[in-house]
């Protein structure tokens, strides 16, 4: 990137909030290196989407560089995915799932698996982002709960009941009711028992689970949730990821050549202020 991109994404992250000169341009840095190992991902787009995810799940700066980028960059190489529509993903979800105790861990295995079948970053977003909501009877308009949607949970155990499950899967930890699973947890649940429903009745769990709008995307996670595990598993040896891929691009001739210009746009900077060139091209005009 080029010295004015650094300068510019330290001004956006100053205004974000990350307002003393350290965070700031830590975080232009780090925003510098995801976009430079992402394919597809310019400064702007690193910048936002870093900010979705950090101020959803309240994440410090320097828990940034593994705690976030090289947990989306190992998922994005190994999977049938890539950091670009993760962060896209992320920018729809992250705030929702937050919200429902999914960890970004959780948020981004879920995609992974939608993703890899249904190949729209967007939309798969946005599903989990329903998805979640609805799981905890909240309706997605009000953002309040819903009556419609309180007996989700209750008529989803009586069409979970299967022979490996007679008792069905219940959204909540414990009998008391009063301490919900994680968003990743129940659907992994269900997802195990899943293929023992007749068609019919795997319909009606779908429709009732996720919403007709979603239920595709529903159906997706369940059919793949190998997809989302993998990810979990790989995203619990991500750290050093990141910047073991930065190692690599750092070796490229047009990284060293870029070095090289911009610390000359650095010396120059440096040996001649803004107000001497100033005076010097007003001398030429």
């Amino acid at each position: 990137v080029t010295t004015k991109d650094i300068i510019q994404s330290a001004a956006d992250w100053s205004r974000l909030g990350f307002s003393d000169k350290k965070s700031s341009e830590m975080m232009a840095k780090l925003a510098a290196q995801f976009s430079a190992i992402s394919p597809g991902v310019d400064m702007n787009q690193s910048t936002t989407g870093l900010v979705s995810v950090i101020k959803a799940y309240g994440i410090e700066v320097e828990d940034v560089l593994d705690g976030v980028m090289s947990k989306i960059n190992i998922v994005g190489n190994t999977a049938a995915t890539s950091n670009q529509e993760i962060i896209a993903g992320l920018q729809n979800s992250a705030a929702a799932m937050a919200a429902m105790n999914s960890t970004l861990d959780e948020n981004i295995a879920l995609f992974t698996a939608a993703q890899e079948i249904s190949q729209d970053a967007s939309k798969v977003g946005n599903a989990l982002r329903t998805i979640a909501m609805r799981i905890r009877g909240y309706d997605e308009e009000t953002q309040q709960l819903s009556d419609d949607l309180a007996n989700i949970s209750g008529e989803v155990i009586d069409l979970t009941k299967t022979v490996s499950r007679p008792m069905g899967v219940s959204l909540f930890t414990d009998e008391t009711q009063t301490e919900y699973k994680s968003v990743y947890q129940y659907l992994k649940e269900i997802s195990e028992i899943y293929d023992e429903l007749g068609a019919k009745e795997q319909q009606q769990l779908m429709e009732k689970l996720f919403g007709k709008m979603r239920a595709s995307i529903g159906q997706a996670i369940l059919q793949n949730f190998s997809a989302a595990e993998k990810a979990m598993d790989n995203m619990s040896k991500s750290a050093g990821n990141a910047n073991a891929e930065m190692e690599i691009i750092t070796e490229s001739l047009t990284y060293k050549l870029n070095a090289l210009r911009e610390t000359a746009v650095g010396i120059m900077q440096d040996i001649f202020p803004r107000e001497s060139i100033g005076a010097f091209i007003d001398a030429g005009t």
